[in-house]
């Protein structure tokens, strides 16, 4: 009997910027919360601009002023946002390419929530090995700081379950990235005979060392429909949106390049 595909389906719509728009919120409460203490505050600000060689522009800003433990405190929470943002930054660029899989985006969110523990255990015991930004104002750190950061850390991952619940849950037999080392007899009976002609099968296993468990399933789907059937899904289905961002992204660039051409 074929795959149910609704529990895959219903990971499906897990779009790449998910993280990314959670990043861009946190900044901006971090940028709310540094302005409206500069407010308060006097201080003196040093500005200046310029222009990298790939005509990018960039302005920097320096904020002095009798700001005190405020100041430190900021100064802190912008460490550790820095460090919290590339992790989340590196997340996000797992989950773009041509490649992507359900299977894939599951271990990488799994990962991810994972990590969120780690992080939160060495906040919580001062060791900062994952946060190396965090590291330089260590001195500066209060508990009430890193009990802030350990308690962000545990309502991030719990956000994180709740958005990509069905992802987590997705089911992914054992046997679909490791057909050769799977235990036939733990799997269905549907299925293994089938799982005992592939892993009797030396060019599959060739395939399988040289270009991995995705690409075998691909170029071997008509000779082992029955195993295909259950797991197509997992492999055909679009679980990001970014080959559809980077479609716009190509047509908008093309169309600025015809405008600066005078429409040429």
């Amino acid at each position: 009997m074929e795959r149910d595909p609704t529990p895959v389906l219903k990971s499906i719509p897990l779009s790449n910027d998910t993280v990314a728009r959670r990043i861009n919120e946190m900044g901006a409460d971090t940028e709310e919360q540094l302005c409206a203490i500069l407010r308060d505050s006097p201080f003196s600000l040093q500005l200046d601009e310029t222009t990298t060689a790939d005509n990018n522009a960039l302005l920097m800003a320096y904020v002095d002023g009798a700001l005190g433990e405020k100041v430190s405190s900021s100064r802190c929470n912008i460490m550790y946002l820095a460090d919290f943002f590339e992790k989340m930054n590196e997340v996000t660029l797992k989950l773009q390419g041509n490649d992507i899989t359900l299977v894939k985006s599951k271990a990488i969110i799994h990962s991810l929530t994972s990590r969120l523990d780690l992080y939160r255990q060495s906040i919580g015991r001062r060791q900062f090995a994952h946060f190396p930004q965090l590291a330089k104002v260590s001195e500066s750190l209060t508990d009430d700081l890193l009990l802030v950061y350990t308690d962000h850390l545990t309502m991030v991952k719990a956000d994180m379950e709740i958005r990509f619940r069905d992802l987590l849950n997705l089911d992914v037999p054992s046997w679909v990235v490791q057909p050769f080392q799977a235990d036939v007899i733990e799997c269905e009976p549907a299925i293994q005979e089938h799982l005992v002609d592939i892993q009797c099968d030396d060019e599959a296993q060739a395939i399988f060392r040289t270009s991995g468990w995705c690409s075998m399933w691909v170029k071997y789907a008509q000779r082992y429909p029955a195993l295909w059937q259950k797991i197509r899904l997992l492999i055909l289905a679009f679980p990001t949106t970014y080959l559809v961002e980077q479609g716009f992204s190509q047509v908008i660039h093309m169309r600025g390049r015809r405008r600066g051409s005078g429409g040429r």
